[in-house]
């Protein structure tokens, strides 16, 4: 929509049609003034590059998170879950911004984890993209598995618990709701991670 308003032009929500030449005239008695303004189609830059999930490493490896915009003429910056912001091109101690846009960090540690965030940005506005990293140290370990014995009886519901440790507690729980001659056999927990594996068997009767 466009109005105008004590002498200036507003266009709100600008769309293509309107850009072009805009003139401004003022006239009285002793003359005229004219001034004229170039209204150019822009718009923000977009990130064409997305990760659905959390980009897991392992302790000591190096990491690459991509950060890709739709045009080069645009300023694009990484801020680092210390606070630490780079621009690109920059480079400080292991830590680089490439002139692609990249992020590269050498020889990664624990304190490395974290949520990394990539903006970029014109005059128009701009755009974000956040990158949550895992640094895996170490394996994953089964702290309390299911006993080694499970017995059920028909009919009533039967739960094998399992805790893990890796980053975090992880707890995972199988309800066999209606339990049958058919549900018998073995059964494993298993903790994975890029580092190893460990798991713990039940029988279940």
């Amino acid at each position: 929509a466009i109005h105008r308003l004590y002498g200036t032009l507003v266009i709100s929500n600008p769309a293509l049609s309107e850009a072009g030449t805009y003139r401004c005239l003022g006239r009285n008695a002793a003359g005229m003034v004219e001034r004229t303004v170039t209204l150019m189609p822009g718009h923000k830059p977009e990130i064409n590059n997305r990760y659905n999930s959390p980009v897991s490493i392992m302790n000591g490896q190096s990491l690459h998170l991509h950060c890709l915009s739709n045009t080069d003429s645009v300023h694009l910056a990484w801020t680092l879950p210390s606070g630490m912001v780079l621009n690109r091109p920059q480079r400080a101690g292991r830590y680089a911004v490439l002139p692609n846009g990249t992020l590269s960090i050498q020889q990664t540690a624990v304190h490395d984890r974290g949520s990394y965030t990539c903006r970029a940005s014109n005059e128009y506005g701009s755009s974000l993209l956040t990158v949550p990293v895992i640094i895996i140290a170490y394996p994953p370990r089964v702290t309390s598995g299911p006993v080694p014995a499970t017995y059920a009886k028909r009919g009533v519901a039967v739960q094998l618990n399992c805790l893990a440790i890796d980053r975090t507690r992880l707890i995972g729980s199988l309800i066999i709701q209606n339990p049958t001659i058919r549900d018998a056999g073995l059964y494993r927990c298993t903790a994975r991670n890029v580092v190893g594996v460990d798991s713990k068997i039940t029988k279940l009767s």
